[in-house]
């Protein structure tokens, strides 16, 4: 994820952050009513949104950071400055998107290629929302 372009594309922080939280909100109400246990856990608070790696972790998701225990809880929001923090947060909500999608019969081709556009992932997902959950 190129937290660079990220940061350029979002001049204000606040509005960033709120929409990232709304995006936890959407992923979160589409596991729910499809019953699926996504690979991190998501916390909307609007702007103040969190994603944390569960204690269970899931065989292709689960990312091992120097320094970071496996609970750790990571803003979605870059007003902290860490950035570090930041991009952990945006690649396990890019991952838990990913999930979503593959569960759903939306494979592509390179993992690691698909988790940047988790919000083009995301909209193909509701695209095909006629189809979910069969």
């Amino acid at each position: 994820i190129n937290i660079t372009l990220f940061k350029k594309e979002i001049e204000n922080i606040e509005a960033g952050a709120t929409t990232l939280g709304y995006v936890v909100l959407l992923v979160s109400l589409i596991s729910q009513y499809l019953n699926i246990q996504l690979p991190y856990g998501m916390n909307f608070m609007c702007s103040s949104s969190t994603i944390q790696q569960q204690v269970f972790g899931f065989l292709n998701f689960e990312v091992t950071f120097e320094g970071y225990p496996d609970a750790s809880v990571y803003p979605l929001s870059y007003a902290s400055g860490n950035v570090r923090d930041f991009e952990m947060a945006l690649y396990q909500l890019s991952a838990n998107v990913y999930y979503l999608c593959s569960t759903q019969g939306l494979v592509f081709e390179d993992k690691e290629e698909a988790r940047p556009f988790f919000l083009y992932n995301l909209l193909n997902l509701l695209h095909h929302c006629d189809q979910l959950g069969k």
